[in-house]
């Protein structure tokens, strides 16, 4: 049997699985939205988890755009090809691993085509979410499918009494290459939903499918029902809605051409063969319609998992309405709920981003559906190999609009990290790791010689989400305090980051694509240290604590540790400079501001005017005792005079003579840590020096020790400090920085 036909007979197994009603489906993503106006900032959300495996290995990277000749075609695993536009655009991607084995690839080994690319937006602003596998009415819509043999326990192929009115496509469009059909071609959400209404009117669906189309304007919920069916709705902004691996779309009219988009036969063909569900029938109009897409449509039985996930989800975001709702067995076995799901409903509260990221966490904690207590599946729960959120905020300019918020592996012991993934132009190599052992467990593979804890990001967080879930209160409850503090620091962060980002744009979008680069590797290697460094302890604590009572805490907890997320307006201030905090607060204090309005010049040599220009400017501008300058080098009008007259004043400088202050010479690191010293009163630190440059009887001695047990400085190398070297405007506003903010 050849790849292509045992990865179609995999996703055929899936959609069975799907639809048992057990208490684990193999399928149980799960799609949210919250509309603006429901939202505390006015932000629309709209996101999904992933649960494919608690350890599958995803790769987040970018597709560049490309040019294509004409009849050149695009390919996936499963049979589906179809011609590539003459332009393709730059995008991003949450793949699978080419270890997978489903990726297309050259005869050199480049990868052509991404598979299941899951999550991404392109340099348009669109954004897919894609997808949360769904299930039809096979014994109407099928010509047969694959379910369990109750005497067998085998899965195997039924027909009998299937009528097949619109089966699925064998070479039709899967979830395998939705994201990337989608994103390479479309340029809005509106234009996204047409080009592929467009796309399964030539080639039909492999599969049932719900999922989101989104840009800076608007929200399409796309829902592919059959073969040939499908429909696109326009999300509301005053409800919310979240999809657990059901058909849960209810009534709709089709006549409303501004904001649902649908397939020519939607209603004819279920109207013709006499299972259309509509509130026109028996009524005479001339022409029907509306449709109840999940009564005609939808499975009958979508499984007893994707219930309880219906109640939590519900639960979540109306307390009060989840009472009107309970999952129920029925006597044959099947499953369902105590009354028909929808797809919108009133949120019972104003939700904020951390309830939003929170949501694909929740487990019905202190609920009857409690899955820390009970075998009910849960909304966060184990198999979860990715999660996503797009935050789409109001009065942004349409480029910074729409912020992805995401995390690798599950979410209940991560963290979600932003990026502006339409400017995106490359990712950090910890999300480009290719890695997938054939394991049940993390333990199995922790102590390998080959497992990459120090290179890829998601099999750290895996790691930790696995170990955490073998005892959450001991192991997982002190991460969780930890994240959520970090998130929440993340999220508040976001504004200062934005505005500066508008500005930046405003100046040169190929600027902003650069900086909201260098931002998105920074943000995710920050948060990728203080993963692994917990990780590195929990290991060490459940060699030493496995069997008793202790509960982890990290140091990063202890410690305070908060992400350091902000953005420079200067263009030569990379995101991931050790100085780019420096030189924010520099400048947000009024201590300097750059040379011009677009650059720093942090590598500049500093003056030793400057230089005690920015400390006094750091002290708070404090206005000098006296007005009697001591040196004939420091004029009447000069900038720098009150700075002077107050170092003078207060022991930070005598000057280079008894008459000069050489504001012009060039302030050397042995200059600037002694008025850094003497600026904090001298505290003693000791005369011996681990630096072969400084002797105990040097001038600097004193100061260069106190800075290094501060922390503000380490040396020019592990041996020598450098004191006659030229300091620059860089380190002299990160020594400040560190000596007087941090």
């Amino acid at each position: 049997m050849n790849q292509k036909l045992l990865t179609r007979l995999s996703a055929a197994l899936l959609s069975a699985v799907l639809m048992v009603g057990s208490a684990v489906s193999a399928g149980a993503c799960t799609g949210v939205y919250v509309g603006s106006e429901v939202s505390e900032n006015g932000s629309t959300y709209v996101g999904r988890s992933e649960d494919i495996g608690k350890l599958y290995d995803k790769v987040f990277e970018v597709r560049p755009a490309a040019d294509h000749k004409e009849g050149e075609m695009y390919m996936d695993a499963y049979g589906f090809s179809m011609p590539y536009p003459a332009h393709t655009y730059r995008y991003t991607v949450m793949r699978d691993s080419i270890k997978a084995g489903e990726s297309f690839y050259e005869e050199d080994g480049y990868q052509i085509n991404e598979a299941y690319g899951e999550v991404g937006m392109n340099e348009k602003g669109v954004a897919v979410s894609a997808t949360v596998s769904t299930a039809n009415n096979a014994k109407l819509l099928q010509d047969g499918e694959w379910k369990k043999n109750k005497e067998t326990g085998k899965y195997e192929w039924f027909d009998e009494g299937y009528l097949g009115y619109d089966p699925l496509v064998d070479t039709g469009l899967c979830e395998i290459s939705l994201n990337t059909v989608i994103l390479m071609q479309a340029e809005s959400a509106r234009d996204g939903v047409e080009k592929l209404a467009a796309i399964l009117d030539e080639y039909g669906a492999g599969e049932c499918n719900s999922f989101t189309i989104s840009d800076a304007n608007e929200v399409w919920d796309f829902e592919t029902l059959s073969g040939h069916q499908y429909v696109a709705v326009r999300m509301p902004a005053d409800k919310v809605s979240f999809n657990p691996n059901m058909v849960v779309m209810d009534e709709i009219d089709i006549s409303d051409k501004e904001n649902v988009v649908a397939s020519s036969g939607l209603i004819s063909l279920p109207q013709e063969k006499g299972f259309l569900v509509s509130s026109q029938l028996g009524t005479g109009v001339s022409e029907i319609t509306k449709i109840d897409i999940a009564q005609t449509y939808g499975a009958k039985d979508f499984g007893k998992a994707q219930y309880q996930r219906y109640w939590q989800g519900v639960n979540y975001m109306n307390a009060k309405l989840a009472k009107e709702y309970s999952v129920v067995s029925n006597d044959d076995g099947s499953a369902g709920l105590s009354k028909p799901a929808t797809l919108l409903f009133d949120a019972d509260r104003k939700m904020s981003t951390y309830d939003v990221l929170r949501f694909l966490a929740y487990r019905g904690e202190g609920t009857d559906y409690d899955a820390n207590k009970s075998d009910c599946y849960a909304i966060g729960n184990h198999r979860q190999a990715e999660c996503h959120v797009f935050e789409i905020r109001p009065d942004m300019p349409e480029a910074l609009a729409t912020i992805q918020w995401q995390t690798m592996s599950r979410a209940e012991f991560s963290v979600y990290l932003p990026f502006y993934s339409n400017l995106l132009t490359d990712t950090s190599e910890i999300f480009k790791c290719e890695y997938l052992p054939d394991v049940d467990d993390i333990e199995e593979v922790l102590d390998d010689a080959e497992f990459p804890d120090e290179t890829s990001a998601y099999w750290v967080f895996a790691a930790l989400n696995d170990l955490c879930d073998n005892d959450r209160d001991r192991y997982g409850v002190n991460i969780q305090k930890f994240w959520e503090a970090y998130q929440k620091e993340l999220i508040k962060q976001q504004a200062d980051v934005d505005a500066v980002m508008e500005k930046i744009y405003a100046y040169s979008p190929a600027l902003a694509e650069k900086k909201a680069t260098e931002l998105g590797k920074a943000v995710a290697e920050e948060a990728f240290g203080c993963a692994k460094s917990m990780l590195n302890e929990l290991q060490a604590f459940i060699s030493e604590h496995g069997d008793d009572k202790e509960v982890f805490v990290p140091s990063v907890l202890t410690e305070g540790k908060l992400p350091t997320y902000s953005l420079s307006k200067f263009i030569d201030v990379p995101a991931n400079a050790y100085y780019q905090s420096a030189v924010n607060w520099a400048v947000s204090n009024s201590v300097t501001g750059g040379v011009t309005e677009t650059a720093f010049a942090p590598n500049a040599a500093c003056t030793r005017a400057q230089a005690v220009t920015f400390l006094w400017r750091a002290a708070g501008s404090p206005a000098p005792k006296s007005s009697t300058m001591p040196f004939t080098d420091v004029a009447a009008d000069a900038y720098y005079r009150n700075a002077v007259l107050w170092a003078v004043e207060n022991g930070i400088t005598k000057g280079s003579s008894d008459t000069t202050f050489s504001p012009n010479a060039t302030c050397t690191r042995g200059q600037i840590v002694p008025f850094l010293w003497r600026s904090e009163k001298s505290p003693a630190a000791g005369t011996v020096s681990t630096f072969t440059d400084v002797a105990a009887d040097a001038y600097c001695a004193g100061a260069v020790n106190w800075a290094v047990q501060q922390g503000i400085t380490k040396g020019a190398t592990d041996t020598t400090f450098g004191p006659n070297t030229n300091c620059t405007r860089a380190q002299i506003v990160t020594f400040l920085f560190r000596a007087t903010a941090e």
